[in-house]
């Protein structure tokens, strides 16, 4: 038999090769194989498919489970372990292997320390958080499913970038101008030192990038009323102007590439955007 207990985020390539695993090398053996449908539920109602070799061959593309799965749990009600023991003995079953994570193998663990059967538990969870096991099957796919999308995230959002930013050439001004331009329209007057902290710039590559914009009457350099010392850099209404005419362009430059989405897409996108926002909130400031 193979039962599992899952959640919908776990990947299920390595339950299936679990499975064909199983299935194959008991065939070899002359072994027979029943797979009880739904988990532990199906033991307990006599829901089964024989397995053999042919039932298991090309499993693997698929994709989902072949059994199903459920929550359910025979340990909870001494009426389900009895039809549990009855279809046992119905079967013949010289053993159990259970495939799934915590809440499959509590049950196994139960199962054999209260009712002495015979059972052996293949811990499978992404959450590898299954006592007595270094890594549990699921967790390297769940692991390289996240490194893939980071890595197609990344990707997209260079690609992105560079497609929008060319919008930009229409302003006349270069990427670092607009970048610093952008730091004084939406934080406000601040200081060189500021300035070029936030550009991640040395202060000598800020001053020239701040006498550019001045030339281009986009920002201009003031005194501190407080401290004749001190010299703040605000960016002028042209400045403001030509920052919000850019941001507009390079809006209605994505929304014309974006009209072709249906629906569904756009909801799709804007939960993802939602994601990130939260991930960017929660993001450790970095000095």
């Amino acid at each position: 038999m193979v039962t599992r207990h899952t959640t919908r985020r776990q990947p299920h390539l390595m339950y299936l090769a679990a499975v064909r695993a199983i299935v194959r090398h008991a065939n070899s053996d002359q072994a027979g194989v029943v797979g009880f449908r739904n988990g532990w539920q199906g033991l307990v109602e006599n829901d089964f498919m024989p397995l053999d070799r042919h039932s298991v061959t090309g499993i693997l593309p698929r994709g989902g489970t072949i059994l199903g799965t459920s929550r359910f749990n025979p340990t909870k009600d001494p009426k389900h372990i009895e039809r549990l023991k009855e279809n046992w003995r119905t079967h013949e079953l010289a053993g159990l292997i259970v495939v799934g994570g915590e809440g499959s193998l509590s049950a196994t663990l139960e199962l054999w320390r209260t009712h002495h059967l015979q059972v052996v538990g293949v811990p499978k969870t992404i959450d590898n958080d299954i006592r007595g096991t270094d890594f549990t099957f699921g967790f390297d796919t769940a692991v390289s499913i996240v490194t893939d999308a980071i890595d197609r995230l990344h990707s997209t959002a260079i690609h992105l970038l560079r497609r929008v930013r060319k919008q930009d050439a229409a302003t006349g001004e270069g990427p670092a101008r607009l970048s610093a331009l952008s730091v004084l329209v939406f934080g406000g007057p601040m200081t060189l030192g500021q300035l070029a902290a936030a550009e991640q710039v040395k202060p000598p590559t800020m001053s020239r990038i701040v006498t550019g914009l001045e030339e281009s009457r986009l920002a201009e350099r003031l005194r501190d009323a407080k401290d004749a010392r001190r010299v703040r850099i605000r960016a002028t209404p042209n400045g403001e102007r030509l920052l919000h005419q850019g941001r507009r362009r390079r809006i209605e430059y994505l929304a014309s590439h974006l009209g072709g989405l249906t629906r569904e897409e756009l909801a799709t996108l804007e939960q993802a955007v939602r994601l990130l926002e939260g991930v960017l909130r929660d993001w450790p400031s970095e000095k």
